[in-house]
């Protein structure tokens, strides 16, 4: 933690992000499926709202007392990493990502991530905040795929019309 407040203060941010790098002699950190998992919602969450991102569901961070300030937490749970990340990415803040050390937990203790369940609801969050915070976006989108179906389902019934009267 005194890395990413140095960090902070240092180069004037709103919010650093540690991202978990697992120890080279310790491949057990993440369960199985978690990894691949991290690593398909940080491409989803980098492609919709345009920014890339390493670990955006590391809870291991730092902010200003600014982007505290703004933060208005709705999540509860496991999607109020997501939160953050897509809050700091829409609001355009200086942020910057540092690497932090990751490792298996202790002997006894366990986690609470139900992987399906949980992820399921990041997804619908990310869904969510993505029709929030670029509505043009989302809903132009649906308008595309609408479109689409309607042309696919539309031109062969208005063609037989043309061809038969």
């Amino acid at each position: 933690a005194p890395e990413m407040i140095r960090v902070l203060v240092e180069h004037r941010l709103d919010h650093v992000l540690g991202c978990r790098q697992e120890a080279p002699n310790d491949t057990t950190a993440y369960r199985p499926g978690h990894e691949q998992g991290n690593k398909a919602f940080n491409r989803v969450v980098g492609g919709l709202f345009g920014e890339p991102v390493t670990d955006m569901l590391s809870g291991y961070r730092v902010f200003s007392r600014r982007f505290v300030k703004s933060f208005p937490a709705m999540s509860k749970e496991f999607e109020i990493e997501t939160e953050l990340t897509v809050h700091s990415m829409a609001l355009r803040v200086p942020q910057e990502e540092v690497m932090v050390g990751f490792r298996d937990r202790p002997a006894g203790s366990e986690s609470k991530l139900r992987t399906f369940h949980d992820g399921f609801r990041i997804l619908g969050l990310i869904v969510r905040l993505f029709a929030h915070e670029r509505p043009f976006a989302f809903y132009g989108g649906l308008a595309l795929i609408a479109f689409m179906v309607s042309l696919v389902l539309g031109v062969p019934v208005i063609w037989e019309f043309f061809e038969t009267g």
